[in-house]
């Protein structure tokens, strides 16, 4: 997946550094300079982004001699050695992502994502929190001085962050086009087996307010939790079980719709194997009303037929809803009741 891979597992010689080690001691006091940190804001970024990445609490910044100042255990300062080297390289022209794998079969790793020179902070803050939402990769940096998010996780999490990021970073685009599904590990035995990470991109006229409006209906109905709207390029990133991620994909694409292309007033139905309530249908109204039409229809289903995954889409004059063949059915008779009601 990666394009080059920095690795770097044994003792490194520590160059620039003030070295105070003495043997039986399991902290030290180094010096780290950082010769690409032009501001002093750069320079404190640095140092929250040691005690974020690294978990090293103890560093002052010297700002005179654009130095950090760390103590902390021999592995923190090999790692610390390491970023610093990786920061001290001039952010243009750095495409490759370098890795760090920490000692021990099951030790974190850390990696470096370096963003397009135009990426704005926005846009590394939304990148930085679908990975966290997505990947549940927690210990993350961005450096916006040198468009570059530093990441540390294992290996199945960050392999899912970088898959993400490489989707939403300027070069992996593609308007209108979906990502494939990237199977990626559970996040523990209450997510089950086959889950995927997807990205749905809708057409560019999509407004905040629909981008909003999709992803709340998919919670609602299709129960997909983890979900990230990317504003920026009209996106939706989530993360589920393949069946659950493959409705939501259906329903996005029902909504989502190019400019122009109008709606067919009828009820589109994907069914969702396994599941006694698996009917997911959204009904295109012909005469959807107000939205507080919409809503009021909305409760009245609910109340009826006895539906709980239900939403209104005032937007697009319709309902979308999950629920059994007979509830379908008594929500089906009750959207023709309405719609012939408003003419």
């Amino acid at each position: 997946m990666r394009t080059a891979v920095t690795v770097l597992t044994t003792a490194a010689f520590f160059t620039g550094l003030t070295l105070a080690q003495t043997p039986g001691v399991p902290s030290q006091d180094q010096t780290f300079f950082l010769n690409q940190a032009n501001t002093p804001q750069e320079l404190t970024a640095a140092a929250t982004m040691l005690r974020t990445v690294v978990a090293m609490n103890d560093v002052t910044v010297d700002q005179e001699r654009k130095a950090l100042i760390s103590h902390g255990t021999p592995d923190q300062m090999m790692l610390t050695n390491w970023l610093v080297q990786q920061l001290n390289q001039p952010a243009a022209g750095q495409t490759a992502t370098p890795e760090y794998r920490m000692a021990g079969a099951n030790a974190d790793v850390v990696r470096l994502f370096r963003m397009d020179s135009s990426a704005t902070n926005a846009d590394m803050t939304a990148l930085v929190t679908a990975i966290r939402t997505l990947a549940d990769a927690q210990r993350l940096f961005p450096l916006e001085a040198q468009k570059t998010i530093v990441a540390r996780s294992s290996v199945d999490r960050l392999d899912t962050a970088e898959w993400i990021f490489h989707q939403m970073s300027p070069a992996g685009q593609t308007p209108g086009v979906d990502s494939p599904a990237f199977p990626t590990p559970p996040l523990g035995a209450t997510e089950g087996n086959d889950i995927v990470v997807q990205v749905f991109r809708l057409d560019q006229s999509t407004t905040n307010a629909n981008l909003t409006a999709i992803v709340t209906a998919i919670r609602t109905v299709v129960d997909v939790q983890r979900l990230f709207p990317y504003e920026a390029s009209r996106a939706i990133v989530m993360r589920g079980p393949s069946d659950r991620v493959a409705a939501a994909a259906w329903l996005v694409h029902q909504l989502a719709k190019p400019a122009g292309a109008g709606l067919t007033a009828a009820a589109h139905e994907f069914q969702i194997q396994g599941l006694p309530d698996g009917a997911v249908h959204v009904y295109f109204l012909t005469h959807p009303g107000t939205a507080a039409d919409l809503a009021s229809l909305t409760a009245q289903i609910r109340a009826t037929s006895g539906i709980s995954r239900i939403f209104p889409l005032s937007n697009y004059g319709a309902v979308t809803l999950r629920g059994r063949p007979d509830q379908i059915v008594t929500a089906g008779a009750m959207v023709a009741t309405f719609d012939a009601a408003v003419r």
